[in-house]
């Protein structure tokens, strides 16, 4: 079997190995497709503990479309148009190395290993497609030396318009006297929501409620969220010099730009 998907909405598809090289189109966006010659069996798959759900027990699948699965007709009729699937495998990439894996729905909502750069990584089902977040993303560092900072008014996680803030402190304690300063970034609700729910889902020790939550942050994430977890944090201060760090490229560069003269290389 032949396992790809779409380029543009990334509507997963499976076919035979006859149908290699032929023309199609998507039928969930109308992109032009072809099917690749070389199956998607080469992919490193993804190292886990939980089992493979079984296949489908059905012994005599319909002529034509079968869920998903392309089957000569006895006509042979030429088949044009591709049926989507309904995901129950999917191929996604490695945030941390770009390792294309092969994930099932026994993945979904499990801390799992890449088998080429070791990273923890989690699989979550979202609205169209399935995403994969690293337990440890890549944050960007940024010093400023100054008491009033601007923030730029995109959400610091999905950049786009905020609606509320969340606070980040950092507390530094001398002797039995304790100093803390905070500041307000700010966040679309639906982004602070996951966030503080991520937090949450740490501090349940059991797996099945964990999952729970882990499956409903799937839902809530949009298509431009750069991670799970809160997006910006407060690592605090050497005299005026203050330090922070986030997880979104382009609201690091919004920040750089909106406190340009402040900012300490």
């Amino acid at each position: 079997m032949i396992h790809f998907a779409c380029p543009s909405c990334r509507t997963a598809y499976k076919v035979g190995d006859e149908f290699a090289g032929r023309t199609t189109k998507c039928r969930q966006c109308g992109q032009p497709l072809q099917v690749p010659a070389v199956a998607t069996s080469a992919l490193v798959p993804i190292q886990v503990v939980v089992p493979q759900p079984a296949p489908p027990t059905s012994q005599h699948p319909p002529a034509g479309v079968n869920g998903g699965q392309l089957v000569r007709s006895a006509a042979a009729v030429p088949v044009k148009v591709l049926e989507p699937v309904t995901i129950k495998e999917q191929n996604v990439d490695c945030p941390l190395c770009a390792q294309a894996m092969r994930c099932s729905e026994a993945h979904l909502t499990e801390w799992l290993e890449c088998a080429r750069c070791r990273g923890e990584l989690i699989v979550l089902a979202c609205e169209r497609t399935w995403r994969v977040f690293p337990r440890s993303p890549k944050q960007y560092h940024v010093k400023a030396s100054a008491r009033l900072l601007h923030w730029p008014s995109q959400c610091a996680c999905c950049f786009g318009a905020a609606d509320t803030t969340a606070r980040i402190s950092h507390v530094r304690y001398k002797g039995s006297k304790a100093e803390e300063r905070a500041w307000e970034v700010p966040y679309c609700q639906g982004c602070l929501d996951h966030g503080l729910a991520m937090e949450n889902a740490q501090r349940f020790p059991e797996p099945s409620r964990a999952k729970r939550i882990l499956a409903d942050i799937g839902l809530k994430l949009k298509s431009n969220c750069v991670g799970l977890m809160t997006a910006a944090g407060y690592d605090g201060w050497n005299g005026s010099v203050q330090y922070f760090r986030f997880l979104s490229e382009r609201y690091t560069l919004a920040f750089i730009e909106a406190n340009r003269s402040k900012i300490v290389m």
